[in-house]
């Protein structure tokens, strides 16, 4: 079950998803404000029956750009088509509120998450030198174009 997430009871899961992915991990403070602008922040969950969220994927809604800003897949649930099914459901919920075209940055060093985005269609276009911390790494770029609504 993949839904968008309007109040905060799902933040306890989602932050433990956050910590247990990134090296420096945004914080429950940060999800209550996003929470708190839902015309341009918006924060996705998927649910397994017996598992609760699994997964999660926040973005901004931009003009006509999605700007996803965390995507995270519980760790026995990677490789699984789970991070694919979400991201897919949140580029086409951009896309059917005018979205035309999608951006993220990720660490180079990222393998997974890079053949994620490239197999849904987002190419490098550029690179942040040292935009991560803890540790320093560069961040690629990627876009992808030609959203197309299904409404």
């Amino acid at each position: 079950i993949i839904e968008r997430t309007l109040s905060d009871r799902d933040l306890d899961d989602i932050v433990a998803l956050e910590q247990a992915a990134f090296s420096n991990p945004w914080t429950r403070e940060m999800y209550v404000r996003e929470l708190q602008n839902p015309d341009v922040s918006f924060l996705y969950v998927l649910r397994m029956p017996g598992e609760g969220v699994i997964a999660f994927c926040s973005f901004w809604l931009v003009l006509d750009e999605v700007h996803i800003n965390n995507l995270a897949v519980r760790g026995d649930f990677r490789g699984k088509g789970v991070g694919t099914a979400l991201l897919d459901h949140v580029i086409q919920a951009g896309a059917n509120r005018g979205a035309d075209r999608a951006t993220l940055e990720v660490r180079r060093s990222n393998a997974p998450a890079r053949r994620l985005y490239e197999r849904l269609g987002f190419e490098v276009a550029a690179t942040r030198p040292n935009y991560y911390v803890s540790p320093p790494e560069d961040a690629l770029i990627l876009w992808r174009g030609a959203l197309k609504a299904t409404r």
